[in-house]
């Protein structure tokens, strides 16, 4: 049976959804920096009009050298981060994102309401320069590493847990430098040895080259444990968002695949609001969330499995399709396998808001899907389309209710409960994607729900780990 629970925090400012008690961003919250200001925004003006406003109310600065200030919470990433993302720090001030990331009205794609303006102790953990525990770089088979060790913890003959982490960030970008504060926390908090991957990205690298990676680490590291005084029955696998799909598929590599079957068994995989699938953006959470102008919506999530799947073969056309389900024929989507792996009855009733309507199955782009067939049924790529779940070691699945890959991690973990595969189901009203860390580990936006999700899971792994 899935250990679910639905997790809830008043006064986010979220919005009014489905009449649950918030207050509104478009009334109460700067659309540029989420402070509270009441009438400051209005999201049916001209986006201009918002950035006037914006600059008449007050911005607290953060510290970045000594005599230096900057107004942007954004301004202590890592330049690692920088190079592979998006310049976020004069964009987003400036109420500019390109293209691909912009959300109703031209709106930014960070959730209104929700960025906390962050203190120097908070910007120096997020360049890696903050209190934490010790690490250094090394390889392991060829894939770049970060391992934190506490000193602390454990002792000559007494053995450690351990987590491998695979970093989100659409396989697009995103480094152990960008994860470097929340992974160095998982391992104080656990007093446990913490590998973080760099494994290769898209578009530069396309699929299978980041699976081919996080399994090559994760192999070389269980074939190592005692180098690292690790006991071998508590190791984890654990990933956020893209790294989340990546942990579910080594998961899954390393339970199948017959050239792993005298390695230590994975006792837990951590799947951090996972995405899971590239079949279908039409389920629940996608026709709820998919336009929103949050960090992840539909036409972000289909541009970044194109270039994971095509590197920079694909483009609009392949993208557009996806938007709309036409990336898949008719057939494909009346198979028996999707019927089973990614049906919407999989999804609790009380997920699915008013206006959901069953997708049609009667369409499809015949020449688009001959192009990427191949990973979409692929577990390697979709661990959703895995048929068969059993074996697969105890889950964590973390979901929220503002983001299109809900449905994902909710219906991976009904799979895994009928597989019996025991599994623990965190959703958090009101939670979006993104969230997950305090505010020395937080990546993008630090709220008391992200807060709790961080706390809630290290509960858990102190228990089960």
């Amino acid at each position: 049976m899935v250990n679910e629970e639905l997790v809830c925090l008043p006064g986010l400012g979220l919005g009014n959804h489905e009449g649950k008690n918030s207050r509104s961003p478009a009334v109460d919250d700067c659309i540029l920096c989420g402070q509270h200001q009441p009438f400051l925004n209005n999201p049916f003006r001209k986006k201009q009009d918002n950035i006037k406003a914006h600059q008449a109310h007050p911005r607290p600065t953060i510290g970045t050298t000594p005599g230096q200030k900057r107004s942007c919470p954004f301004a202590g990433l890592r330049n690692q981060v920088r190079k592979r993302a998006f310049n976020l720090e004069e964009d987003l001030m400036r109420g500019k994102a390109p293209d691909c990331l912009k959300g109703i009205n031209g709106t930014p794609f960070i959730p209104t309401g929700i960025v906390e303006w962050l203190d120097e102790r908070t910007a120096a953990n997020l360049r890696g320069g903050g209190p934490g525990v010790p690490y250094r770089d090394t390889v392991f088979d060829r894939v770049p590493v970060r391992i934190f060790t506490d000193e602390q913890a454990g002792g000559e003959t007494s053995k450690q847990p351990a987590i491998v982490l695979y970093h989100g960030g659409g396989f697009i970008w995103g480094s152990p430098d960008s994860h470097h504060a929340l992974a160095s926390q998982i391992a104080r908090e656990l007093k446990a040895v913490f590998i973080s991957v760099d494994y290769r990205l898209a578009p530069k690298h396309p699929f299978p080259a980041a699976i081919d990676d996080c399994t090559a680490a994760a192999v070389w590291f269980l074939e190592h444990l005692s180098d690292y005084n690790v006991d071998p029955a508590r190791v984890a696998i654990m990933g956020d968002s893209a790294g989340g799909n990546l942990a579910a598929a080594t998961a899954q590599r390393l339970t199948f695949d017959q050239r792993y079957r005298d390695l230590p068994k994975v006792k837990l995989q951590v799947l951090i609001y996972p995405v899971l699938q590239g079949f279908d953006f039409q389920t629940p959470s996608y026709q709820w969330n998919g336009h929103y102008p949050t960090l992840l919506n539909k036409v972000l999530m289909t541009w970044m499995i194109d270039l994971y799947i095509n590197g920079r073969k694909g483009g609009p056309r392949v993208q557009d399709a996806m938007q709309i389900n036409s990336h898949t024929s008719a057939a494909a989507k009346r198979t028996p396998l999707v019927q089973r792996c990614l049906s919407h009855d999989l999804v609790p009733d009380e997920f699915k808001q008013s206006g959901y309507e069953a997708p049609s199955t009667n369409f499809g782009d015949e020449d688009v899907y001959d192009e990427i067939k191949g990973a979409l049924w692929n577990p390697d790529f979709a661990p959703l389309m895995q048929e068969d779940l059993r074996g697969l070691p105890e889950a964590y699945i973390l979901t929220a209710e503002y983001d299109v890959l809900r449905d994902d991690g909710i219906m991976y973990a009904k799979r895994l409960e009928k597989a019996g595969v025991p599994v623990t189901l965190k959703d958090y009203l009101r939670g979006f994607h993104g969230m997950f860390g305090t505010g020395d580990s937080c990546f993008m936006a630090c709220t008391p729900m992200g807060d709790q999700s961080f706390w809630d899971f290290i509960a858990f792994a102190k228990k089960r780990l």
